[in-house]
This record gives C-alpha cells, sequence and structure tokens, in this order.
C-alpha cells in the first residue's frame, strides 16, 4: 500500500495540469507527501521552518524535502530542544543549510559556523544566508572540509543520490577542495566554547573526529553525528566502534535517535540508528529534561 501511494504521488508530480503552488500546499500538510513535488523544479520557498528563505532545485533529494517545510523532523525537533540561544555551535558537512538555518534561526545571541566543502553546495548555502540577512551575524559559512589531517580532498557528488556528496572521490573523478582539522579550525577562530556539533560527512566521521581530540576534549560538546554502515566503504563498522570506544574513554553517554520520534534511548556498545547523539556525562541529566520537554518553534 505503502509504494502504492508513493507511486501515485508521484505520478501526479509529473501532471503539468497541476500548479506547483498547489503541489508545495500538498507536501507542506506532510512530509509523506513529498514525492508529490516534481523533480525538476526551480523556485524561491519562503516558507521553510515558518519563515526562512531558500532556493529549492528539486533535482536534490535534500532540497526536495526541504520543500515541505522541514527536513528530518524528528531530529530537528530534538536539537530545537538542545540548543540555547547563546550556544557556539558547528554544523559539519551543511549542505546547503538544511539544518544550519534553522540552528540560526535559534541563536540570537550565539553563533554556528556551517563547514561545507562542495563548491556548488556551498555557494547556495552562501546565497541562501543572504536571502534570510537576520541570521547573518548567528551563520558563519566556512569552504573547507575536515578531516585528520590537514591537506587536499576529491569532493565528488553522489550521481545515484543527488545532492550528497563525499570527499573520497579521485582526481579523474573529483574537484580537489581544501582540508583542515577541528583542532586547527577551533584555533583559527579562536573559539573558547563549542557546545554543538553536527556531523554528516559520509562515513569520514572517524577522520574529522581523529582531528579534533583537543577541542572535543577541552570544550566537550554535545555531538549529533551519522552513524550508518556503508556498504561501499570498507571499514566503517569498525570506525563506529572506533567512535563509540574513544566518546566512552573521555565520559560521555551515546543514546539512540528513534528517526520517527526523536526519542533516546542509551547505546551499550553499538550504534543502531541513522543518527546518534553523544553527550558529556556532566551534561546527560540537563539534556535528557530537555529533550523530553515539548518542541520550541524554530
Amino acid at each position: 500500500m505503502k509504494n502504492l501511494a508513493i507511486q501515485f504521488l508521484k505520478f501526479l508530480s509529473r501532471v503539468r495540469a497541476i500548479p506547483l503552488s498547489v503541489k508545495l500546499w500538498i507536501s507542506e500538510r506532510s512530509w509523506k507527501f513529498r514525492h508529490i513535488i516534481p523533480n525538476d523544479a526551480v523556485f524561491r520557498f519562503n516558507r521553510y521552518y515558518g519563515n526562512l528563505i531558500v532556493d529549492i532545485d528539486t533535482r536534490s533529494r535534500i532540497q526536495r524535502y526541504m520543500a515541505t517545510g522541514y527536513y528530518e523532523i524528528a531530529t530537528m525537533n530534538l536539537i530545537s530542544k538542545i540548543i540555547e540561544k547563546q550556544f557556539v555551535a558547528m554544523d559539519i558537512g551543511a549542505n546547503v543549510g538544511p539544518i544550519s538555518l534553522p540552528i540560526a534561526s535559534r541563536l540570537t545571541d550565539g553563533k554556528i559556523y556551517a563547514i561545507e566543502p562542495g563548491p556548488p553546495f556551498f555557494a547556495k548555502l552562501q546565497s541562501n544566508l543572504a536571502l534570510n540577512p537576520r541570521l547573518k551575524d548567528r551563520l558563519v559559512p566556512l569552504h573547507t572540509g575536515l578531516s585528520n589531517e590537514s591537506g587536499e580532498l576529491f569532493w565528488r557528488e553522489d550521481i545515484n543520490n543527488t545532492g550528497n556528496a563525499c570527499l573520497r572521490g579521485s582526481e579523474s573523478d573529483g574537484v580537489s577542495v581544501p582540508v583542515t582539522t577541528l583542532d586547527k579550525l577551533a584555533s583559527e577562530l579562536q573559539l573558547t566554547r563549542l557546545d554543538f556539533i553536527k556531523m554528516d560527512v559520509e562515513g569520514m566521521e572517524w577522520n574529522v573526529i581523529r582531528g579534533g581530540f583537543n577541542t572535543i576534549e577541552k570544550m566537550r560538546p554535545i555531538m549529533l553525528l551519522e552513524t550508518l554502515i556503508f556498504e561501499d566503504l570498507p571499514g566503517t563498522n569498525d570506525n563506529l566502534d572506533s567512535i563509540y570506544a574513544y566518546f566512552t574513554s573521555i565520559d560521555y553517554t551515546a543514546f539512540s535517535i528513534n528517526d520517527r520520534s526523536g526519542d533516546l534511548e542509551k547505546i551499550n556498545g553499538t550504534f543502531v540508528s541513522t543518527n546518534s547523539l553523544l553527550v558529556p556525562n556532566e551534561k546527560v541529566d540537563v539534556t535528557l529534561d530537555k529533550a523530553k520537554a515539548t518542541a520550541p518553534g524554530v
């Protein structure tokens, strides 16, 4: 039944007699209706998380999701509960800003550094920020990648999943981009605090963490990581095991995030969800209390 509904919505997406405005109105009723949005539309959308303005190209799966008015609803609801207005945050793998922009709208006395190495993604991140001038002092876009050492890597967009990309390309199929480490970046930015990190770097999470040991251990941010096993990337499971062991060794507690409800469940040894939350032990009680609260408007 679910597949039939999706196919019907995709059929409607191709019906030109139905105006795009109507299709968007339907998709905004529920993210489950997102398949009605055509995959070849380019437009400006002024209702992202209520009143944020973004440029949308629906060839990108991420941007097509944004056209429903939201993105990863359960995860963003959790973030909105945890984030405090004075936080200093980082979005590592910021893409075009689906997470950075709504976080910035919450940081009335704080700042988020949006880190994105991909040239086309970074350009749209900048243009989306320009469309929301009230966020210009809260959101700082940085055109770089992060890894365990400085240098260059090759950025490559996923041809089978437009809007996703990685730094595992080669000179023949990728674009050379600069990379640095979290420790060097924190030093260059002269950070005195770092409260929250969201990291989605397509299987390179352990590399980024290795390049940020000093910053993480000194500033002890709450961290939200993508914790998927990538079948095309040997060793991903070993990397996740290393991440768990490292954070346990520095007195963090790991929680799975329910993809639908955003509920947290303590992890014992193995990451089991798409996204996971790593919390310093001294912040666990207050973080759990926040997570149980009603999500504020973003």
